[in-house]
C-alpha cells in the first residue's frame, strides 16, 4: 500500500455499516488526499471506491479518485464516470444520475479494449476503445477528492478505495459489493 498525505483536513464519519471514524468526509472546499510515488503503468486497470453523495447531490467535476494524468472515477454534476486516457484522448463511459444519501459502490474497468462503469456491482455503461493507456503525462501522483490540477473539490463521504492493476471481472466486483454483508436486509 501507499500512505496517504491529508490535504486540507478531511474528516472521519461513519462507514456504510454505521462504524464510525471508518470513512472519510470531504467538504467540497479544499480537503483530499494525494499519494505520490505510484509507479505501476498496467495495460489494464480497475478503480473501485464506495461513496455516499449529499442529500442536495453536487455540481461540476468531483473526482473521487484520480491518477493525475491517465484517469480515475467521478462525477460530473450528478453523473457518474469512468475516465482514462487511451490512445492520447480521454474515454468517458458515463451513467445518469446518481441516487444520493446513500452508500454505493462505483467500479471503472478497462481491459485494453473496453472500459465499462459499474454500480453497486452491475455493469451501467460501456464504451470500446482498444488501445494503450497513456502514461505519458502522468505525475504518479493519486489524488482521492479533487481533479488533477486541485481546482475542484469533492463534496461527498468516500470509503474503501482500491486500484488494481488489472481489469477486475463482474463475478470479482460483485464480490467486492457484498463483501462484509453487504446490502443490509434492510435496504
Amino acid at each position: 500500500g501507499y500512505d496517504a498525505l491529508d490535504n486540507g483536513g478531511v474528516s472521519l464519519s461513519f462507514d456504510r455499516f454505521e462504524n464510525a471514524d471508518q470513512s472519510y468526509r470531504f467538504d467540497g472546499a479544499d480537503d483530499f488526499f494525494s499519494i505520490t510515488g505510484f509507479t505501476p503503468q498496467p495495460t489494464a486497470i480497475t478503480f473501485q471506491s464506495w461513496f455516499k453523495l449529499p442529500p442536495s447531490g453536487v455540481t461540476g467535476l468531483n473526482q473521487i479518485v484520480d491518477i493525475a494524468g491517465v484517469g480515475g472515477i467521478a462525477f460530473l454534476d450528478d453523473d457518474l464516470q469512468g475516465i482514462l486516457y487511451v490512445n492520447g484522448a480521454f474515454t468517458v463511459p458515463q451513467f445518469g444520475t446518481m441516487l444520493t444519501d446513500e452508500w454505493h459502490m462505483a467500479t471503472f474497468t478497462y481491459d485494453g479494449v473496453t472500459a465499462d462503469v459499474y454500480l453497486d456491482g452491475i455493469r451501467i455503461a460501456r464504451n470500446g476503445d482498444a488501445g494503450s493507456i497513456d502514461w505519458s503525462n502522468t505525475t504518479n501522483t493519486i489524488r482521492i477528492g479533487t481533479n488533477f490540477d486541485e481546482t475542484e473539490f469533492f463534496t461527498s463521504e468516500i470509503d474503501d478505495i482500491q486500484i488494481y492493476s488489472r481489469a477486475l471481472l463482474d463475478t470479482a466486483i460483485m464480490d467486492l459489493y457484498i463483501q462484509g454483508g453487504w446490502p443490509p436486509a434492510s435496504l
